[in-house]
Parts: C-alpha cells; structure tokens; sequence
C-alpha cells in the first residue's frame, strides 16, 4: 500500500477495523517468525487444511438449528413467490431485511433443497465462504504480498469465529441474525476503497457506492458500522491536514 493510502485511510481502520488490523498484525508476526518456504510441503498443505477447517466448523452450525416462524419466513416467501403465484409487493419487511446476500441466497437454497433445514444450512454456509473471501479480499489490499501462511492463519481465526458462533448461537443466518451481511459489506467496501486510493479507478470508486447503498437497503445496521466510521474519520483527516480545529 502507497505511503498516499496508509495516511488517507490511517482513521478508517482506526475506528472500521481495528480488531481485523489486529489479525493482520498477527499475520505479519507469524510470517516472520515461522517464514515457510512457498514451495514447500507444509504450504500446500496448510491452505486447503484451513479451508477444510472453515468448512468443518461451519457445518457445526447445523447441531444449532432450530425452526420458528422466524426462521421459516424467507421459505414461506419463495414458496408463495416460486410456487403459488405471489408477489413481492404483498409482503412486508422487517427494517433490516438483509436482501444482499441472505434472500438471494435463500431463493438458490429454496431452488435447490427441499427441506427449510437444509436450505437454512446452506445459506449460513455459503455466508461463511463469502465472508472468508471478503475476508482475504481486504487483507490482499492491506498487505498485497501476504503468503498462503498468512491466508491459512486468516481462516483459522474465522474457524474459531464460527465455533464461538456455534456455542453461543449468534451472528449467522441459522440464528437469524443480519449482522454477517454488514460484516461482509464492510470488508468488501473497505477493501475496494483502499484499491481506488492505492491504484485509482473510477470502477472501484462505483463499487464502494454501490456496496454501501446496497448494504443500507439490507440493513440500517450498516450506517452505524460503516458510513458514520468511515465519515468521521475523513472529516477528522481533512482537519489534520488542513490544520483546522474541529
């Protein structure tokens, strides 16, 4: 990352992302002090063991699955959408309807699986895969030279995120929770906010516009750990550098 990023952006992950700059910090730590040689038998093996480790707790999620009204509302939804003729228009949501990614992701589970369970289960798997590759989308942008090590150690920590999750039965859409979509949002936002000022391109400055509406529309939630963050950060940063008192 340019010297011009890391003072831009020095506020935004102060108050956006301080506990994943803390992982990172991890990353960098462990990169040194257990450097492995890129070719070697225990990188290529580590990797996919991580993936496989993500995968594994992700299924454990499936131990905490319990069906109410609640969760069985997005399958009452395509059911009367798919299959009986109904129309968006005759349903009403909730404030944080989280439609980016957990009802697209619900109607491919509805097209896919025929019991509410499974369909619940895969949704809440297919939002770990995504979270882990905003995940690692975000730490490309941070450190660009990041090992497979460091990407192996990224998923660890979200393995023991996923068992937390598993314990204390939050966070994912098993539990019928929508703060996943504005983590993932974050991650993404982020990270292609730091692309467009280390790099340029008008492509990422739309994508962070339109990730932020998006992200809103899911859920107000999103203002509160995103837009506010990020906005006060900049004023803060263009009083510094304009030597302003705020």
């Amino acid at each position: 990352m340019s010297v011009r990023a890391k003072f831009l952006t020095a506020p935004c992950f102060s108050v956006c992302s301080t506990s994943f700059g803390n992982v990172i910090e991890l990353i960098e730590m462990g990169r040194e002090n257990h450097r492995i040689a890129s070719g070697g038998a225990a990188t290529r093996i580590l990797l996919p063991a991580a993936w496989l480790l993500v995968l594994m707790t992700a299924l454990l999620n499936g131990f905490r699955l319990s069906l109410h009204s609640d969760m069985l509302f997005q399958a009452d939804l395509f059911q009367d959408l798919f299959d009986l003729g109904g129309a968006w228009s005759h349903w009403r949501f909730t404030p944080a309807p989280a439609y980016v990614p957990d009802t697209a992701l619900n109607a491919l589970a509805y097209l896919l699986l025929a019991h509410p369970g499974d369909r619940i289960l895969l949704v809440t798997i297919l939002q770990i895969l995504i979270l882990a590759g905003s995940a690692i989308f975000l730490a490309r942008q941070i450190m660009p030279d990041i090992s497979k090590v460091g990407i192996a150690l990224l998923l660890i920590v979200l393995s023991l995120t996923n068992l937390v999750a598993v314990d204390h039965g939050w966070f994912y859409h098993i539990h019928n929770n929508v703060h996943v979509p504005t983590t993932i949002f974050g991650l993404l936002c982020l990270g292609a906010f730091l692309r467009f000022i280390d790099r340029g391109g008008v492509v990422w400055l739309l994508g962070v516009g339109l990730g932020v509406v998006v992200a809103v529309l899911s859920g107000s939630l999103f203002i509160l750990a995103f837009v506010v963050p990020m906005s006060l950060g900049s004023v803060l940063k263009g009083c510094e550098g304009l030597a302003v008192p705020c």
